[in-house]
C-alpha cells in the first residue's frame, strides 16, 4: 500500500483517504513533539478501526411460498448477491445455507455452501414447515455479513389409488378380481402403514353380493369374486379407501357391469399419476385375451385414430396421444373395446385422467436494464409463477434474442 502519510510527517496535522486505509484493520497513530533544543516529548497513540460501509445484498428465490411441496420432489432455493465497496469494486462472497429444524442424516450430500440449494427429493418431512436461512459473507471477513430467511412447508403425503383395469364389463359366470395393488402412499412410493376399506355403494344390486365376501376381504389390495356371485344386468360400483398413518383417506370407485356370456379379457395398465401434463405424450398399455382393440375417449369429441390426436392409431394394444393433443385443465375417460370371436360380445375397460394447467403468472427481471460492454455483469432472473400443487418443483429454460445494428433480429 505504501506510506499512506504521504509526506505529511512533520505536519501537526494531517489528512488520509478511507481509500488508503485497510477496511477491517485496526491502525495505531503515534506523535512525537521535538522542540528546537532535540528534547522529545512522551509519545501520545491513538487507534482507529476501519469498517465496512457496505454489506452483500441478498435476494432469495423462492418459487414455492404461500404452497404446500410434496416430499417426492427435490427442492431448489437459489440467490443473488452481490457486494460493491466504494470504488465501485464487487467483492467476493461466502455462502452459508441452514436449516430449521435440521435436517435428517440422509441430508449429508447436500452442498450448504453454494448461491444454489438444493434438497433431494423425500428428504423433508411431511407435514411440516422449513426455514431456510442463507448467509452471504465477504470472503476472509465472515463478520460482514447478510443474512435472509425463506419458508416452505411440506404437504402431508397423499396415497396414490390405482385400480387395475378400472371400469369394464365382466361376464357373470367367471370369476372377477378387482386389483389395486399398485396402490401406494404417494410421496414415498411405498405401502407401509396404510389400512384398506372397500365397500359397495349401488344399491340394491350390493344387495345381491354374498355377505362373507366383503367382509372377509377387507384390509387387503385385491378383491375376488367367484363365478357367479355377481348378478347378470347388475352394475356395481366397488369404492376402494386407502387411509395412510397422518390419517389422510383416499377413495377411488370402480364400476362393474354383470353380463352372460364369453367375454374377453381387457385391461388398461394404471398410469403413474391421475394427472398428466399437456406438454407431455400420453402412453396407455392395454391387454386384450382376444387380441383385438378399439380404442376411443368417451368424455370428449377426439377421434383417436386421427394422426394428430394419436401417433399408434386407435386399433394397437398401445394408445400414444400426442403432446398438445389434450387441452390443459379437462379431465378425459378413455375406453378400450375388445370383441370375443366366440360370442361376438364385447368387453371395455375405462381410464380417467386430468390434464394439468400449465404455469402462470411468472415475470422476468434484468438488473441493471443498461451497461456497458465486457464491463457490466447483468442478472436475469425470473419468479412468480404458480401452478397446481402436483406438479412441482418448476424448471426454466432462459433464452434471448437480440436485435442487430440492420435490424435483424438473432439469437
Amino acid at each position: 500500500m505504501g506510506n499512506i502519510l504521504d509526506g505529511q510527517e512533520h505536519s501537526p496535522s494531517i489528512s488520509i483517504s478511507g481509500n488508503q486505509l485497510v477496511t477491517g484493520s485496526t491502525y495505531t497513530f503515534g506523535v512525537t513533539v521535538t522542540n528546537f533544543l532535540r528534547s522529545t516529548s512522551t509519545q501520545s497513540r491513538s487507534s482507529i478501526l476501519i469498517s465496512y460501509n457496505f454489506v452483500p445484498t441478498v435476494t432469495v428465490t423462492n418459487p414455492y411460498l404461500g404452497m404446500s411441496v410434496r416430499r417426492s420432489v427435490s427442492v431448489t432455493l437459489s440467490a443473488t448477491a452481490s457486494a460493491i465497496d466504494s470504488l465501485g469494486a464487487s467483492q467476493p462472497l461466502a455462502f452459508l445455507w441452514s436449516a430449521s429444524p435440521a435436517l435428517p442424516p440422509s441430508a449429508q450430500s447436500i452442498v450448504w455452501s453454494s448461491r444454489t440449494l438444493t434438497v433431494p427429493a423425500k428428504t423433508l418431512a411431511s407435514s411440516t414447515s422449513y426455514t431456510f436461512t442463507l448467509v452471504v459473507s465477504l470472503q476472509g471477513h465472515s463478520h460482514v455479513r447478510t443474512a435472509v430467511n425463506t419458508s416452505l412447508s411440506v404437504a402431508s403425503s397423499i396415497p396414490v389409488v390405482r385400480i387395475l383395469g378400472g371400469n369394464r364389463n365382466v361376464d357373470a359366470s367367471s370369476s372377477v378380481t378387482i386389483d389395486a395393488s399398485q396402490t401406494d402412499n404417494g410421496d414415498d412410493g411405498t405401502r407401509s402403514g396404510l389400512f384398506y376399506l372397500w365397500t359397495c355403494t349401488s344399491l340394491p344390486s350390493c344387495s345381491n353380493i354374498p355377505p362373507n365376501i366383503l367382509q372377509t376381504q377387507q384390509n387387503t389390495t385385491i378383491l375376488n369374486f367367484p363365478p357367479n356371485s355377481l348378478q347378470v344386468g347388475s352394475t356395481y360400483r366397488f369404492n376402494f379407501t386407502v387411509t395412510n398413518t397422518e390419517n389422510v383417506k383416499v377413495t377411488t370407485s370402480t364400476y362393474l357391469e354383470v353380463i352372460s356370456g364369453d367375454l374377453p379379457l381387457v385391461i388398461i395398465s394404471s398410469l403413474p399419476n391421475s394427472f398428466v401434463a399437456s406438454s407431455s405424450r400420453v402412453v396407455l398399455h392395454g391387454y386384450s385375451s382376444a387380441n383385438n382393440y378399439l380404442w376411443s375417449c368417451v368424455s370428449h369429441v377426439l377421434d383417436m385414430a386421427k394422426p394428430e390426436i394419436s401417433q399408434t392409431g386407435n386399433t394397437n394394444s398401445d394408445l400414444i396421444i400426442k403432446a398438445g393433443a389434450l387441452t390443459p385443465g379437462q379431465s378425459y375417460t378413455v375406453k378400450l373395446s375388445s370383441v370375443s370371436a366366440l360370442s361376438g360380445l364385447t368387453a371395455s375397460t375405462q381410464i380417467s385422467f386430468s390434464v394439468l394447467l400449465n404455469p402462470t403468472g411468472g415475470h422476468v427481471t434484468v438488473t441493471p436494464v443498461e451497461g456497458k460492454a465486457l464491463h457490466t455483469m447483468f442478472d436475469v432472473a425470473t419468479a412468480g409463477w404458480v401452478t397446481e400443487a402436483v406438479a412441482y418443483p418448476l424448471s426454466y429454460q432462459i433464452s434471448y434474442y437480440y436485435v442487430s445494428s440492420s435490424g435483424q433480429q438473432l439469437s
